[in-house]
């Protein structure tokens, strides 16, 4: 008789160690999936990083129309200046996900007076809701 009240514990501690392995496990593809997430946001950060040094090395083997490396400038006489702005502003638009949102286009600011030379390049993924920025200031004088 006391064999029979013993059965069926066997089959209870299995049941219960597939429940705790199925935990396990499903803590591990949530965990995964945020890890491969943050990596996407790192490999954004980087590529925005490569962009912002892109134009202040333009800007700095050319200090003297650093001016002209300001996005939207109509003032500069410098073509190729100007052109370079052109080409950089569109290969980071196209690059960062919806860096072509107005408002959120990638930009870059010079003081003429400080020699404060700003790039802000901003992108959002469609699957989340805040906005990232990577803000890169130098300063830069003739």
């Amino acid at each position: 008789m006391h064999m029979r009240q013993q059965s069926g514990f066997a089959l209870l501690e299995g049941l219960i160690t597939v429940l705790i392995f199925s935990i396990g496990i499903i803590g591990l593809v949530s965990m995964q999936g945020a890890i491969m997430k943050a990596n996407q946001q790192s490999g954004m950060r980087a590529q925005a990083s490569y962009f912002a040094e892109e134009i202040i090395g333009l800007a700095t083997v050319d200090p003297n129309n650093a001016s002209c490396y300001v996005t939207g400038s109509a003032t500069c006489s410098n073509s190729t200046a100007q052109a370079s702005v052109t080409d950089w502003k569109s290969r980071a638009t196209a690059q960062l996900p919806n860096a072509s949102v107005t408002g959120k286009t990638p930009t870059v600011t010079y003081s003429s007076t400080t020699g404060q030379f700003v790039v802000t390049l901003s992108w959002k993924r469609t699957d989340e809701p805040d906005w990232h920025q990577y803000v890169s200031t130098t300063v830069i004088k003739p």
